[in-house]
């Protein structure tokens, strides 16, 4: 999705193809996504999703959506991440989710609890409502897309993703 990425200003715009596939690599190559070629590169890390289809594979928009959100939460700052402080996030969570006006308090409680949280505006074609991974193994990482305009679907995507944390699914 190359015209949605030059809008975001993920990639800066250029008409020469070779400046073009040098901008891509550097997007990608920080992730190890290129490796391959551009329709062949592979996760270089394992990615637990929430996805409204059932595919064996992520489309190209969707690597490019993860690696954005990579490099964003390379960005976060956040305490240092401790598992056994999961099950009180879980609570803390729950508590929120059942006040209307509590979802500011979100990115204060994940960064708290040393996991980061990004929120990455979805490319055309992504149909991810929410990722969580590791940049290391002391740093996991949820990320949202918030494609739907729905407080429950966010609560939900949220805890589904903070579970994969805790079970270290990604």
């Amino acid at each position: 999705p190359i015209k949605e990425m030059q809008k975001r200003r993920w990639i800066p715009e250029t008409q020469n193809a070779e400046e073009l596939r040098q901008e891509l690599q550097l997007f990608f190559s920080d992730k190890g996504l290129w490796e391959q070629g551009p329709d062949s590169y592979e996760l270089p890390f394992a990615t637990s999703f929430k996805r409204t289809i059932e595919e064996s594979s992520l489309n190209n928009a969707e690597k490019a959506w993860l690696a954005r959100a990579t490099q964003l939460a390379k960005a976060c700052p956040a305490s240092a991440f401790n598992a056994n402080s999961i099950l009180k996030l879980k609570a803390e969570l729950r508590r929120s989710a059942a006040k209307t006006q509590a979802v500011h308090h979100v990115p204060a409680l994940l960064t708290g609890a040393g996991i980061r949280y990004v929120v990455v505006e979805p490319l055309p074609n992504v149909k991810i409502d929410g990722a969580a991974f590791w940049l290391d193994p002391a740093s996991p990482v949820i990320a949202m897309s918030l494609r739907f305009d729905n407080i429950g679907s966010f609560w939900f995507a949220l805890l589904h993703e903070l579970d994969h944390i805790e079970h270290k699914d990604a």
